[in-house]
């Protein structure tokens, strides 16, 4: 706990409650302003919040207006006034009751139940921070995986510019096709609020974001569908107190390729489904409304969670107009109508979506092991791990076996076991009819991997409330007494008993998070050489830069852009390759010294770590042999060179060797 405490900072805990305040305070404020109540406002808060800021991302663009704390919150406080006169005009009219019509679940929990459910939300949270403050080895850390720069880059990109238009991020993620680029950056927006009312550096601003959502979002998430699946508080809290405890989801997100948005957006799926359940009970056009802007987040954030969501949202509606078969005409016209009001507010998003198909269908993965191994990662979660969480997996394997019995859970059991089903082929099978099965996940196994948790979490937790309920049967019939001490007792003693065997896994969690964070790819002594860089170089001045040795984070640590701004480098940025490949040639390549003209190149930067399988670009070896390149800043593991104009002009007296 002591090693635990000594990592967290007085720049966390700020940053911390700055970002809680960002990501809860405009979903509550319009969901409260329109009569929800209860765990379920608690719950679906965040998604409420990323769906305005893709819709208030939307109107900046339509308006011509740049993106900043202002606006957002200006767009924010208007939407609560226009809600609470809608809900007050609706409440005057009769046609609803008041701010109790939508408490979410037909059984209200004690305010014992509640402060259980609550105890188990501040252990999960517990655990999760304990998991990423170790695994980051303090909250400040650079994320070292694929996809972090990238991300880093956009934040910092929409701070500085304002431009919150997708198209936009074209300038970091493929330069040369600005006019066919798309990446969904509602959670980059958001982010670039908290950087902006912070001033914290960005890994730091992404790593508080990554926490608050493991530590808040989750659990709150898991108690929201419990209370709007009418299940008992004992019930829910023990989903709730194992819902941390998984690898897959949150904590591989930011191990694997360092998915921020994916991992955010997954976190809306849970509270969107509880709000599902509500919409398909009570209807009207508050809860429509609230339906169709997380849906709005969920798809903005990263659009492969639809197809999440989408998965156990058919099971459910089917079971409603199954047993609702009277009334199914009416059911299907309100369905018709979310669907519309959800269509239309994502429309905007398509065309870039839609145009991105064919990349993200594109990647192809070779299977990573056989059909049996990869059963048995997917149910006992070892998911590429040196040693599975059987006891977390065979308890998940028991909760399906249980729900799948229960009518009102039967959906959950289903749409894990085709997750399940969808984790296995992508494993171990290969061709073209699995990659179409698998395509919105980018056929990447992990991504699977992480819908599993979302309804694994609830199916632990009932093998363990079962657990519970059993061991309380027993005491009471033994003692022939009042059955609430026995089953206080068998609480205590069951979940005890899983926190001591498996300490909720904070360990093995974190040391699975703890490579993508604290590795070589960019140290400490190259973020001061980053920082030496922003004070010698120019404002606007384009940086030469390799693509695996992390320089690629140059701009998100400093603000000085580089001319490879992420590691991958797709199709159509052949002068960018051009330079990668024969940059050390340009003395004696006009090619070269007219991209190094046009790019405005006046500076050159190297570090040492690198990403693997890469390593130096042939157009980045052999620099010190340059005469027209002069060093102006080294360390062992960072280097700084400026080209000189007159001796690059001069010929080729200084070759690349």
């Amino acid at each position: 706990m002591s090693d635990f405490l000594s990592r967290v900072t007085a720049q966390d805990i700020v940053l911390g409650l700055t970002s809680i305040l960002l990501l809860w305070a405009p979903g509550f404020g319009l969901a409260a302003a329109l009569g929800i109540r209860g765990w379920l406002l608690a719950g679906i808060s965040p998604g409420v919040t990323y769906g305005l800021t893709a819709l208030f991302s939307m109107i900046a663009v339509w308006l011509g207006f740049g993106w900043s704390a202002g606006f957002f919150f200006g767009a924010t406080v208007l939407s609560w006034l226009a809600a609470a006169a809608l809900h007050l005009w609706r409440v005057r009219q009769g046609r609803s009751s008041g701010s109790q019509h939508f408490v979410a679940a037909e059984q209200p929990w004690s305010r014992a139940g509640s402060a259980l459910v609550a105890t188990a939300v501040a252990v999960a949270g517990t655990v999760a921070t304990a998991v990423v403050v170790r695994g980051t080895s303090g909250v400040g850390a650079v994320g070292q995986g694929w996809d972090a720069p990238f991300h880093g880059n956009a934040i910092r990109f929409i701070s500085d510019t304002g431009l919150v238009d997708p198209t936009a991020l074209a300038a970091l993620g493929n330069p040369e096709t600005s006019g066919t680029f798309f990446y969904p950056n509602t959670w980059h927006a958001l982010s670039a609020i908290a950087l902006d009312l912070s001033g914290q550096q960005i890994p730091r601003v992404m790593n508080s974001g990554a926490l608050v959502i493991a530590a808040l979002a989750v659990p709150l998430g898991v108690a929201a569908l419990l209370r709007a699946n009418n299940a008992s508080a004992s019930f829910a809290a023990t989903c709730v107190l194992v819902c941390s405890s998984f690898a897959a989801f949150p904590f591989d997100m930011w191990t694997w390729g360092q998915l921020y948005p994916y991992a955010a957006s997954i976190s809306l799926v849970l509270p969107f489904l509880a709000l599902i359940l509500t919409w398909l009970r009570l209807k009207g056009p508050q809860l429509t409304a609230l339906t169709s802007l997380i849906a709005l987040g969920i798809f903005a954030t990263h659009p492969s969670v639809v197809f999440v969501a989408a998965v156990p949202s058919a099971f459910i509606i089917g079971r409603h107009l199954f047993l609702d078969r009277s009334r199914v005409w009416r059911e299907l016209t309100w369905i018709a109508i979310l669907v519309g009001v959800v269509v239309g507010l994502v429309a905007p998003f398509l065309p870039g979506v839609l145009g991105s198909v064919d990349g993200v269908a594109g990647y192809t993965r070779p299977p990573a092991g056989s059909i049996s191994a990869a059963f048995g990662d997917a149910f006992l979660l070892g998911n590429a791990a040196p040693e599975p969480q059987w006891m977390l997996g065979l308890l998940m394997i028991a909760g399906f076996i249980l729900l799948v019995r229960v009518d009102t859970w039967r959906w959950l059991a289903f749409s894990g076991a085709i997750f399940a089903f969808l984790y296995i082929v992508a494993t171990a099978l290969n061709g073209s009819s699995i990659e179409f099965l698998t395509a919105p996940w980018y056929n990447d196994r992990y991504r699977l991997a992480a819908a599993l948790p979302l309804f694994g979490c609830v199916a632990a937790g009932a093998a363990l409330h079962g657990l519970v309920r059993r061991t309380a049967s027993a005491l009471g019939s033994m003692t022939g007494k009042d059955v609430r001490p026995a089953i206080a007792v068998s609480f205590v003693a069951i979940l005890g008993s899983y926190a001591l065997l498996t300490n909720f896994f904070i360990e093995r969690n974190s040391e699975r998070l703890r490579p993508s964070f604290d590795s070589p790819v960019v140290s400490h002594a190259e973020r001061l050489g980053m920082q030496a860089l922003a004070e010698i170089v120019e404002p606007d001045d384009l940086v030469m830069n390799d693509r695996g040795d992390g320089s690629v984070w140059t701009y998100a640590l400093t603000g000085v852009r580089t001319v490879i701004p992420h590691y991958g480098l797709p199709a159509g940025n052949d002068d960018r390759a051009l330079l990668l490949d024969r940059f050390n040639e340009a003395a004696k390549n006009s090619d070269i010294q007219r991209l190094i003209d046009d790019m405005d190149i006046e500076h050159v930067i190297v570090g040492e770590g690198f990403m693997l399988p890469w390593e130096r670009a042939t157009g980045l070896t052999g620099l010190d042999q340059l005469e027209w390149l002069d060093l102006v800043y080294s360390t062992p593991e960072f280097r700084i060179y400026q080209v000189n104009r007159q001796l690059l002009a001069a010929g080729p007296q200084g070759e690349a060797p």
